[in-house]
């Protein structure tokens, strides 16, 4: 088919191997753990509304990782593989980046089956792209597992267990959850890349 071949197929999803090194995740957890930390909610759509606790959907700590002078580097090397990636990959129209989330799954932490996209006060922009930031070496938990379906059909799930220092982005409206983690912690740094609603 013609069309074919000029416009390459999308890819649900990508893996960028080595993205932060062992020492510079070690150093992200030191920013993270200095921070205070809260109960994950669900259901917000921005400031004035934060969504509820429940843990049966989401049993997570999260806090906030802040852009200052130490911390810089951390958001120019995401901003560096994010456009990199967005270029090859999925080819979006991204303006900014909406936080960084720093997320502890304890035993029995999770997060069920959910979608990122919801449009950001700021100019109407929606989350485009996902980034999760594997800060925590696979054998140092069990479970934990990030399953995505761009399918549509939960019971067909892509399963990934990501090396420490890999990032993994995919589309913000592909559902995804966090299997609950059965012993160990998984820690991630998690931010969304927005951009201007297709008209």
């Amino acid at each position: 088919m013609l069309f074919g071949k000029f416009v390459p197929r999308m890819e649900p999803f990508c893996i960028w191997g080595e993205g932060f090194d062992l020492e510079q995740c070690d150093r992200i957890k030191q920013h993270g753990e200095m921070s205070e930390f809260m109960k994950a909610r669900v259901g917000g759509r921005g400031p004035d509304d934060i969504g509820q606790q429940d843990e049966a959907i989401r049993k997570t700590d999260i806090t906030w990782i802040d852009h200052r002078e130490d911390t810089a580097w951390i958001f120019n090397r995401i901003n560096e593989i994010g456009a990199i990636v967005n270029y090859d990959k999925f080819h979006l129209d991204l303006k900014f980046f909406d936080g960084f989330q720093y997320s502890k799954y304890g035993v029995a932490g999770h997060y069920d089956w959910h979608i990122d996209t919801f449009e950001n006060p700021r100019e109407g922009n929606f989350r485009k792209l996902s980034f999760s930031l594997m800060l925590s070496d696979p054998n140092e938990y069990e479970g934990g597992e990030l399953l995505l379906c761009p399918n549509g059909d939960n019971n067909k799930p892509i399963t990934l267990k990501p090396k420490k220092g890999e990032l993994v982005a995919f589309y913000s409206h592909v559902p995804h959850k966090v299997a609950p983690v059965t012993s160990g912690e998984r820690i991630t740094l998690v931010t969304w890349a927005l951009g201007p609603k297709i008209k």
